[in-house]
């Protein structure tokens, strides 16, 4: 008789403890939700002194590491929910991230691919991978593993945008164009694919289809000012007036870091049209920002044109602005 009740004592112990250890759990997990990392951490902690077993506490603590960006930590949070489960496919997912942000490549591509061989299908792993390889400039590679994420996710937009992004590194522009429209069919408002052809249609020299997409990316996110000034340099290398200029003005009259380009492209307007301009106003203006642009389109611009005063002005121009950012 008194064993049984021993045990029953030691059970109803052992149900309070594991109660508790919940209750913490779930208070963590609450923290963690409000952003509150380091109360999320300390709770995570007191769940596991009652509960050592507590795998999922060391898995979400490794997450609020990670939040914190101590991914040493984390990998060790993510080391000990595996060493209780061996089978915890997502923390070696998580870990395989933060050995990535360590830039512990090797073991990071080792940690996702442990991640596949307990779960096949986990397309997100494959997708760590692919991300890894292109870090490391290993392009078929992530190529290769980006597409065995879309065959277990053909919805995973994620996957076609960086296949995209990596064809356009390789500059094999057609496929680079072919994967962000697969993008776009899956997420239509997905602006940074539309924005991406239209870069891409700028340095195929179709600057009519590159304004169009760009128009896009406005539709879509109106605050994208580099969509904006990106058209006004296209159309003012294709002599049409500025589209969608009062909108620009309007959104960005007080943001000098995107003014600076659009006054540029301004004063080369006002050449072409044989107009006075003084760009030493523009250099005291913007004395203090930098001129973020690539030139080439100014120069491809210029030396197609006949020998005049005009093309002398612009060269003389463009120089100076590129030089801007050495004075």
């Amino acid at each position: 008789q008194r064993k049984i009740e021993e045990a029953v004592k030691t059970a109803k112990e052992d149900i309070e403890r594991q109660a508790k250890a919940k209750e913490l759990f779930l208070e963590g997990y609450t923290n963690h939700s409000s952003n509150e990392y380091d109360k999320a951490i300390q709770a995570y902690q007191k769940a596991i002194e009652i509960n050592p077993q507590y795998d999922k506490a060391y898995y979400n603590m490794g997450n609020a590491y990670r939040e914190l960006k101590e991914d040493d930590k984390a990998i060790e949070a993510y080391q000990k929910a595996i060493e209780i489960n061996p089978q915890y496919d997502k923390a070696y997912y998580n870990m395989g991230n933060a050995y990535r942000e360590l830039k512990e490549d090797d073991k990071a591509i080792e940690a996702y691919q442990k991640a596949i061989e307990i779960n096949p299908k986990y397309y997100n792993a494959y997708y760590g991978i692919g991300y890894t390889y292109s870090e490391l400039e290993k392009y078929d590679k992530a190529i290769e593993a980006y597409q065995k994420a879309i065959e277990i996710n053909p919805q995973n937009d994620g996957a076609y945008y960086n296949i995209g992004y990596t064809y356009y590194i390789l500059n094999n522009y057609e496929e680079s164009i072919k994967y962000f429209r697969k993008v776009i069919e899956i997420n239509p408002q997905n602006d940074g694919a539309y924005y991406n052809i239209g870069y891409t249609y700028y340095i195929l020299n179709n600057y009519e289809e590159s304004i169009k997409y760009f128009r896009k990316v406005i539709e879509i996110n109106p605050q994208n000012d580099g969509a904006y000034t990106n058209i006004f340099a296209l159309q003012l290398t294709l002599n049409q007036p500025f589209e969608l200029e009062d909108n620009y003005l309007n959104l960005f009259k007080e943001n000098k870091e995107t003014l600076i380009c659009y006054d540029m492209l301004k004063i080369l307007q006002s050449i072409v049209n044989e107009e006075n301009v003084n760009i030493d106003d523009w250099k005291e203006k913007y004395a203090d920002n930098k001129l973020n642009l690539t030139f080439d389109i100014y120069f491809t611009w210029i030396s197609n044109m006949q020998d005049s005063p005009i093309k002398m002005k612009l060269s003389e121009v463009i120089e100076g602005f590129k030089n801007h950012n050495k004075d």
